[in-house]
């Protein structure tokens, strides 16, 4: 069977897992010439009209040890997961603000005719 999986590659890091939340992400890559042979990044990822992914990396926690690279890929996942939920939980917060002072205004009016 055949991989026609795309390598995805920065700074000559080979990127070997990804946990990707909607349109942001966390990478764990190597690059085995480099003195710091493993790296974790912070994405943005975009999905073109050919559903290609294109990746923007920043953030990069650079190490030696493999072992310590796979913790940190870990925990950035896990501070990724907690980051969503916080902005989901403030979007509906905002929402429901919004709703009671539609709801109070139209009651206002309401009470004016």
């Amino acid at each position: 069977m055949e991989n026609n999986k795309k390598q995805i590659v920065n700074q000559n890091y080979v990127v070997l897992k990804s946990a990707i939340l909607e349109n942001k992400g966390v990478v764990f890559a190597e690059n085995k010439n480099a003195p710091q042979p493993f790296v974790t990044w912070r994405c943005h990822v975009e999905i073109d009209k050919n559903g290609q992914k294109d990746f923007n990396f920043y953030w990069g926690h650079y190490f030696s040890d493999k072992s310590a690279a796979l913790k940190d890929f870990k925990n950035r996942i896990e501070e990724l997961k907690e980051h969503e939920k916080t902005s989901i939980l403030q979007s509906l917060y905002s929402a429901k603000i919004n709703e009671k002072s539609i709801s109070k205004s139209a009651k206002n009016q309401t009470m004016e005719r």
